[in-house]
């Protein structure tokens, strides 16, 4: 007996068969759309997302700028578990802002500061304490996550319908069969139980 190889036993529905009926052509072709629908679509999502993420990086770049300032009075916190020399405490700092003017800010810095310490901080055009920008390896690293993250969840929601319409397609399938199986038996003389 003659096996089927792998390759060949996916593709019959696109070759000549008796028993190939018309919604095993049409789910052929349906499932042929998808897989092009989900890589096409995770492609778009991908570029789309990764192209926004690195301009909002891009954007925070820009608008986001170092000041120096001094920590003005450490908190009363424990500071963070961690190496010591990375460990963290809020302290509350004051710097003077583009508009000339004093800012006083709570943020965290390392816990080896003390009071009249110089550090660097980031504002933004409000004069608002920030968080340092992403460098731009960073970002685009980030940008290409963000980007593979959409091309997954844009492929899994086409093949997710996908098996939903293939599903559908299979109780249309069976129904057929027990059709043909229900004519086949009053042919033969037999009645279905």
């Amino acid at each position: 007996m003659a096996t089927m190889g792998r390759s060949t036993a996916r593709l019959w529905r696109w070759r000549s068969n008796p028993l190939r009926r018309r919604v095993d052509v049409v789910e052929a072709w349906i499932i042929l759309a998808a897989w092009l629908c989900a890589i096409a679509g995770g492609l778009v999502a991908a570029w789309v997302t990764g192209s926004r993420a690195d301009e909002g990086y891009d954007r925070m770049r820009a608008e986001h700028r170092p000041v120096p300032a001094v920590v003005v009075k450490r908190a009363n916190s424990q500071p963070t578990t961690g190496p010591t020399s990375n460990r963290r405490v809020l302290a509350t700092v004051r710097w003077t802002g583009a508009d000339g003017h004093m800012h006083t800010g709570t943020t965290q810095v390392k816990a080896v500061l003390s009071q009249g310490d110089r550090i660097r901080v980031w504002t933004d055009s409000q004069n608002h304490l920030t968080a340092e920008p992403l460098s731009p390896t960073n970002a685009m690293f980030q940008s290409a996550m963000v980007g593979l993250t959409a091309a997954g969840g844009a492929g899994v929601v086409v093949l997710i319908g996908l098996q939903g319409v293939q599903a559908g397609l299979g109780r249309r399938r069976m129904h057929l069969w027990a059709d043909d199986w229900e004519r086949a038996d009053r042919r033969w003389g037999g009645t279905i139980v």
